[in-house]
């Protein structure tokens, strides 16, 4: 054997047989043979005989063994069973309240919708049932679900335009309207009145903040001559000269924008609305132009409309809301290979979120799919 000094003080040392297999590159069955050979020539003593081996000995009985496992056992139960459920301390700083935020987009009152086959989705009669029912379920779930856990303080109305539905806008439109726009106006004036007067009801404040929309625009030989000639506008003109003159009371604030957008607080969390921006923000150029405008704004929140089907999703801190239409599907949405249903949304914002719960108020008729 080669190295037998250097073997034999290796297993002196404690070495195993698979510690000396490996440190002379041999198998483990060579080994044992050449410690049977160094033995019988009484070159070195059998391990159970040697003091390094007794200390080193860490083997186990079947019996410890079960021992050792079964009390392994009872002591992760032990461990498991000791969890409580989290305490939640009830805070004694008075909640001041939420603010509910009711988004109106793409009402396109005055609107005519038919389908391939010659049916009627949408009309004025379809639009009257519609922002009765949007008006109700929007009181309801004020009154049954939010209210009865979240104290609502004062309401937030933002219009982002196309609440009528104009005139001039595309070729063939007026034959596709039921309402000449001044009619579409008085329509929407009338159906914001009746939301407004029944928050006043309940005692809550009213703020209104409104913006244009490409529909509200006036437009000859199919150019826009003047950015504020605009029926959205004249509606909400109508609304803040009855607030002023009729209602008379503090509790309702009309506000509107000139330009494409307008900038507000809603408890400290600035928002921005506009009508148009990119349908979404993943792309290149989408995210170029939601982030520039939150740097030139500063805004927490952008509310937006236009595409007539609603989302909600975070843009780099910047939390987004994308609202529907009460037409639901029409022409403009097939353009856009879109499906959607008569969908306007709610939410709540505090001192501390500026989205603290939210319902899209759904006025269509869910189906499941079928199998």
């Amino acid at each position: 054997m080669k190295n037998e000094k250097y073997f034999i003080a290796l297993y002196n040392d404690g070495k195993t047989n698979a510690e000396l297999a490996k440190l002379f590159k041999i198998n483990v069955r060579t080994v044992s043979k050449w410690l049977a050979q160094l033995r019988t020539e009484n070159k070195i003593k059998r391990r159970s005989e040697m003091t390094i081996f007794k200390e080193k000995s860490t083997e186990v009985s079947p019996k410890k063994y079960e021992v050792h496992y079964t009390g392994m056992i009872t002591e992760l139960r032990n461990h498991i069973n000791s969890v409580e459920p989290l305490k939640v301390v009830k805070s004694t700083k008075k909640h001041k309240g939420d603010t509910l935020i009711v988004q109106f987009s793409d009402w396109h009152v005055g609107r005519k919708i038919i389908d391939e086959y010659g049916n009627i989705l949408y009309n004025e009669a379809v639009f009257e049932v519609r922002v009765q029912s949007l008006i109700y379920e929007m009181i309801t779930l004020l009154d049954r679900y939010i209210k009865r856990g979240t104290p609502i303080r004062d309401v937030v109305i933002i219009s982002t335009g196309d609440i009528l539905d104009g005139q001039g806008i595309f070729s063939t439109q007026e034959t596709l309207s039921e309402l000449s726009p001044p009619f579409q106006v008085m329509k929407g004036v009338h159906a914001i009145q009746k939301f407004i007067l029944a928050l006043l009801e309940r005692k809550l404040e009213v703020y209104f903040y409104g913006v244009k929309g490409n529909h509200g625009e006036i437009r000859v030989n199919g150019r826009n001559r003047d950015p504020n000639a605009n029926w959205d506008l004249m509606l909400y003109l109508i609304l803040d000269f009855w607030s002023k003159t009729i209602l008379k009371t503090k509790a309702v604030h009309i506000n509107y924008s000139e330009l494409d957008y307008i900038n507000f607080k809603i408890q400290g969390w600035k928002y921005h609305a506009r009508h148009i921006a990119p349908m979404q923000s993943e792309t290149a150029g989408g995210k170029a132009k939601f982030l520039g405008w939150a740097k030139r704004h500063e805004f927490d929140a952008l509310v937006y409309g236009h595409y007539h089907h609603w989302g909600v999703w975070d843009r780099s801190k910047v939390t987004v809301f994308r609202g529907g239409s009460l037409t639901g599907a029409d022409e403009f949405a097939e353009t856009l290979a879109e499906e959607s249903d008569p969908i306007q949304m709610m939410w709540g914002c505090n001192e501390k979120r500026p989205l603290t719960f939210f319902y899209p108020v759904d006025l269509g008729k869910k189906e499941k799919k079928k199998d």
